[in-house]
């Protein structure tokens, strides 16, 4: 039961506007169904700068700006503010995470191109996840780049 997975908790965030779009935390959480009720989440925003990530990748940007490319908007995985690791992806006890994440890599590239990611954004990024979440996308062709 990781606490900053609860939806008490990311509900805050979002309800005190330190996760909306205004302060470039726009959420795009991740909704897993089977059979019409729900059974897993993953944190997803959309962010628009690196703040509040505790994680330093401004010289990323700055060489993607060097070389004509975008870096943001980029499509995180992340606990906003919180420089924890542990999983970024909740399952309903009876689930399979090995099972569920072909599903989960699929979504997650899905929301890219819905969102119009561009190729050559930084698009999907995991921040402080955990190894699970790590392998299953960061060794699977995308519309953009799974990094850790």
């Amino acid at each position: 039961d990781y606490p900053f997975l609860r939806h008490s908790f990311l509900q805050a965030l979002e309800d005190s506007g330190a996760a909306c779009a205004e302060s470039g935390w726009q959420p795009q959480h991740l909704l897993l169904y089977e059979a019409g009720q729900l059974c897993g989440l993953m944190p997803l925003y959309i962010k628009s700068h690196s703040y509040g990530e505790y994680v330093f990748d401004w010289s990323w940007a700055n060489a993607y700006e060097r070389y004509g490319h975008d870096y943001y908007p980029k499509l995180l995985t992340a606990i906003p503010f919180t420089p924890a690791t542990g999983p970024r992806l909740v399952l309903r006890d009876d689930l399979d995470r090995d099972k569920v994440m072909p599903a989960v890599v699929s979504q997650m590239q899905a929301r890219a191109q819905q969102l119009r990611l561009r190729p050559r954004s930084s698009s999907v990024i995991h921040f402080y996840c955990d190894a699970t979440v790590r392998s299953q996308t960061c060794r699977r062709p995308a519309t953009g780049r799974f990094e850790n």
